[in-house]
């Protein structure tokens, strides 16, 4: 979707986050109650990922923006 919609691929991190939880999703071996705790903490870590990953975009779009605005500024 990444790709699809802007154009760049997920984050490393991304990926092998997804393929981890695609594989423990698909063990069979967990109880239902460990299963849904390992879920939980699983999700929250991708919550805190998917955090930290949206504040570095963040940082790298102002200072992008700070360098297209810095260089409007000097072409006129």
């Amino acid at each position: 979707m990444l790709a699809k919609e802007f154009g760049i691929p997920p984050m490393e991190e991304t990926q092998a986050l997804y393929s981890q939880i695609y594989t423990e999703g698909h063990d069979r071996h967990h109880s239902p109650i460990q299963y849904a705790t390992t879920s939980f903490d699983q999700a929250m870590e991708q919550i805190r990922q998917a955090t930290n990953s949206i504040d570095l975009a963040r940082d790298q779009i102002q200072q992008a923006l700070q360098f297209v605005t810095k260089f409007t500024e000097h072409k006129d």
